[in-house]
């Protein structure tokens, strides 16, 4: 999967640093207004102009919520969670 750098921004429910963005059908990096999860706690947000992040606006929240390429990332990253908690 290919790996996009983006602006380091802190998530804005954990506060840990994000830096990258992947996705498996991604050619080019993440464009503004598209959405990305935390791989550390799941959270939602949207990227900005300068490829940062924030939270999603109400009308944002609504035209997401169910989508299941975004519920397959959060399941994905819930996932991990489990495998880093185990191995520690």
């Amino acid at each position: 999967m290919p790996q996009t750098r983006t602006l380091k921004t802190n998530c804005t429910n954990c506060q840990l640093e994000l830096d990258g963005a992947t996705h498996p059908t991604m050619d080019i990096g993440p464009k503004p207004g598209d959405i990305s999860v935390c791989v550390y706690c799941g959270h939602v947000m949207a990227f900005t102009d300068t490829l940062g992040l924030r939270d999603l606006t109400d009308a944002e929240i609504v035209a997401v919520a169910g989508d299941k390429q975004l519920l397959e990332a959060q399941h994905f990253g819930a996932f991990f969670r489990k495998l880093d908690k185990e191995n520690q």
